[in-house]
């Protein structure tokens, strides 16, 4: 600390304050929210009328706000084909963390 209260080696973001006499550096956090991505996870889309349409995973996003889906055949489970999908469209979508709790929701919903 230099004479006088100031200290310009201080990094970016640490303050130097005075209290009772005693010269106290502060540091500021700066707290960084990064968003929940929709890529990984499994999905049950709905219509307008809130009934199940597709089941599937999101598998990327090429575009912002547009995403880039593959559905499960409703049968076999299998993937079948891939669609873009406007965010817009995703609002009454349900989201699940992995395939058997999508699974599992779906049976005993």
């Amino acid at each position: 600390m230099v004479a006088g209260g100031s200290d310009t080696s201080l990094p970016s973001g640490v303050k130097s304050q005075s209290f009772q006499g005693f010269n106290l550096e502060s540091i500021e956090v700066e707290t960084i929210t990064k968003p929940e991505t929709l890529i990984g996870k499994y999905f049950h889309s709905a219509n307008e009328n809130n009934k199940v349409e597709w089941q599937g995973l999101v598998i990327g996003e090429p575009q912002r706000g547009w995403y880039l889906v593959e559905l499960f055949d409703w049968a076999s489970g299998e993937p079948s084909v891939q669609r873009l999908v406007p965010i817009e469209k995703m609002t009454g979508w349900l989201f699940y963390s992995d395939r058997d709790a999508m699974t599992s929701s779906y049976k005993y919903a």
